[in-house]
């Protein structure tokens, strides 16, 4: 009888956010350090920038928790920077918070030096605040953080096959999010777990084929 594959399913997945659930290595540590040193900044905000997936939203979410309503996050504003009405917003908040007892934390992808202000006030007000970048995963941290989004999405991978991954895969978050999400899929569609065999057809597609 031939095989029918299903159709997957897509269901929403929540990533666990809590400060307990941030994986720290050498390319973050430096920026958990900032968020943990609140509220004794130096400045009334923070920059943290650093590619797709790199934990910049997680930072956020810890940092908003513990400065409740005195806090303020701005994230993606690569997206705002370049529209003037958009910078003048930004603008006013930035000086309110000044003057009042709070902070704001933003996130970007580039250094601020690299993005270009329509608003010049706006732009050496924001350069005058810590900048600090996330860098991309090592080994070690691109294996817990394949651990964490399998679990997150409450799938149990053999060690096997998590070492088969990190030996191969693109070394960025963005590109652990996408196997991660692709190989969920796969198994749902082949009804059977994640195996070496699967993860060889998603990175090496002409070299392997899905074994039924």
């Amino acid at each position: 009888m031939a095989r029918t594959n299903q159709i997957p399913m897509s269901f929403p997945v929540t990533p666990a956010m809590g400060r307990e659930d941030f994986l720290v290595s050498d390319c973050n540590r430096e920026a958990l350090a900032w968020i943990d040193r609140w509220p004794h900044w130096n400045a009334p905000a923070l920059y943290i920038y650093g590619p797709e997936g790199s934990g910049k939203s997680h930072l956020a979410s810890i940092w908003k928790t513990g400065a409740g309503t005195k806090g303020q996050v701005i994230e993606d504003i690569d997206s705002q920077i370049g529209n003037r009405p958009e910078e003048e917003t930004l603008f006013h908040l930035y000086n309110r918070i000044r003057q009042t007892p709070g902070a704001l934390l933003m996130t970007g992808t580039k250094p601020l030096a690299l993005q270009r202000f329509a608003v010049p006030d706006l732009a050496s007000r924001l350069k005058s605040c810590p900048q600090v970048a996330l860098g991309l995963p090592d080994e070690d941290l691109l294996r817990v953080l394949l651990v964490k989004l399998f679990s997150d999405r409450q799938m149990r991978i053999d060690a096997g096959v998590i070492e088969y991954c990190v030996a191969r895969m693109e070394r960025s978050f963005a590109a652990a999010r996408d196997l991660v999400s692709r190989l969920d899929q796969a198994s749902m569609t082949e009804k059977k777990p994640v195996t070496t065999s699967m993860v060889r057809a998603l990175l090496s597609p002409e070299q392997a084929t899905l074994i039924l």
